[in-house]
């Protein structure tokens, strides 16, 4: 097949990784240019890849010489940016969170569905073997009803604890962080395993964890999930502290699942039941981009990381931060 022309925007962090990805897979994609509203960081990203640069996304998108773009910008523009590459007839591989607000998110799937283009939603734990191979187990029913889930992501941002904020530190910009952003990672997970809940409880606290620096987001979270089964889940979510945790544990009727960063413990009863999970040989970020070429070469959108799941993800973030600031159960 014909490799898949790529265009980036925001190209300074993650995306710029992300980029890095795509340029390691040359069997897949092919770099054509970049934008960065930085003018150093355009330039300086567009010389190591000896390609074109801009500083005007739009540019970029009606170039009229790629098939899709990596977006990686602060959460704020995501809707503005998404519209007019889906527009533009592109592909779009995004960086989590889906959106800033529903609002935003309900106008980018309105406008893939006009476009007949894909959006794929970052998220790389899903392409983990010990979540794949937890995934597996627990849709086989092993280990019964699930009655009780937790789920904790927990890190230490040095940006937050050296005042580094910028705009994730403003809520107008960002929406938030410790539900929005840091919480969309294990929030993904926990409805990737266990499905949609029916209502939503949460709590931000009003302490600040860094009591130093000029910030007005949550910078930690817990939420309670409740399943239409009866179910469950408790969420905690914080990126200020240490020690690190990646974690999400299935309580079941029969048995129970834990996966711990790239580590599994499957048991039934109190058993601890023998588990092969395939060695990682390729990263998970790695398998998460040549999934995304896979998608738009088949024409067929990932069952992972497509618009339907990224929404529903985004619903419950947007209860949790309602029922947060009204301090009421929220039902979705």
């Amino acid at each position: 097949m014909n490799k898949i022309k790529i265009g980036a925007i925001g190209v300074g962090g993650i995306g710029g990784h992300q980029l890095r990805v795509a340029s390691n897979n040359p069997d897949l994609f092919e770099i054509v240019a970049v934008c960065d509203n930085n003018v150093d960081i355009a330039k300086r990203v567009a010389d190591e890849y000896k390609v074109d640069w801009h500083t005007d996304y739009k540019e970029l998108c009606k170039r009229g010489d790629i098939d899709a773009v990596i977006v990686a910008l602060p959460h704020y523009l995501y809707g503005e940016v998404v519209c007019y590459a889906l527009e533009c007839g592109l592909h779009v591989f995004k960086e989590k969170p889906f959106a800033k607000t529903l609002s935003d998110a309900k106008m980018m799937i309105d406008s893939a569905k006009k476009s007949g283009k894909q959006i794929f939603l970052a998220g790389q734990n899903k392409f983990s073997s010990a979540f794949i191979k937890a995934k597996e187990i627990a849709d086989s029913g092993q280990i019964g009803d699930v009655f009780l889930t937790r789920g904790a992501i927990i890190y230490r941002w040095g940006g937050a604890i050296d005042g580094v904020w910028s705009w994730r530190g403003k809520e107008e910009l960002s929406g938030g962080v410790a539900i929005i952003d840091a919480g969309w990672h294990i929030l993904d997970m926990v409805h990737w395993l266990r499905g949609m809940p029916c209502a939503v409880y949460a709590t931000t606290g009003t302490m600040k964890g860094a009591p130093k620096a000029d910030y007005d987001v949550d910078d930690k979270a817990v939420l309670i999930l409740e399943y239409p089964d009866g179910g469950i889940a408790s969420i905690v979510s914080c990126f200020i502290t240490l020690p690190g945790e990646m974690r999400v544990t299935l309580h079941g009727v029969n048995g129970c699942l834990d996966v711990n960063g790239g580590n599994l413990t499957f048991m039934i009863a109190d058993k601890v039941q023998d588990v092969n999970i395939p060695k990682q040989e390729i990263d998970p970020i790695t398998l998460q981009m040549r999934h995304f070429a896979e998608s738009i070469q088949s024409g067929t959108e990932s069952p992972v990381a497509n618009t339907k799941r990224a929404y529903e993800v985004m619903q419950i973030v947007d209860a949790g931060y309602r029922s947060a600031k009204e301090k009421i159960r929220i039902e979705i």
